[in-house]
């Protein structure tokens, strides 16, 4: 499920985009696309109730598996729970990033705990 247009967006990055789809495809996956999961339905174990994102029509729909494909998040809770506003942050703590952006991010703030500026570059 999806509230894109294709499943696995992020997959572009790679190439493997359009060979996932086709994957799925023929290993006889349902994907439910622009849609995302507003109740996971608890008075009937086994279902869910997803919202199209177009309309907002809400239809329950039988589940036995459900990967969710939605946007990610950012994972700010020790941040939040520390609650110091001049802590420094980085990578998923503000917002999803790859693994290449996570580190980056977090050799910048490692250079500004230290008092450098980080060097420009290729990786910089």
């Amino acid at each position: 499920m999806s509230p894109d247009p294709v499943a696995g967006t992020l997959l572009a990055r790679t190439g493997d985009l359009a060979d996932a789809n086709v994957r799925l495809q023929r290993a006889g996956v349902t994907r439910r696309l622009h849609s995302r999961i507003r109740v996971l339905a608890r008075t009937e174990a086994g279902h869910v109730d997803v919202e199209d994102v177009w309309t907002g029509e809400l239809t329950r729909l039988p589940v036995s598996i459900l990967v969710d494909c939605g946007h990610r998040l950012a994972e700010d809770s020790l941040y939040r729970q520390i609650g110091d506003p001049r802590l420094l942050r980085a990578g998923d703590c503000i917002a999803p990033r790859t693994l290449l952006e996570a580190v980056l991010e977090g050799r910048r703030v490692a250079f500004q705990l230290l008092g450098m500026r980080a060097p420009v570059g290729a990786h910089g």
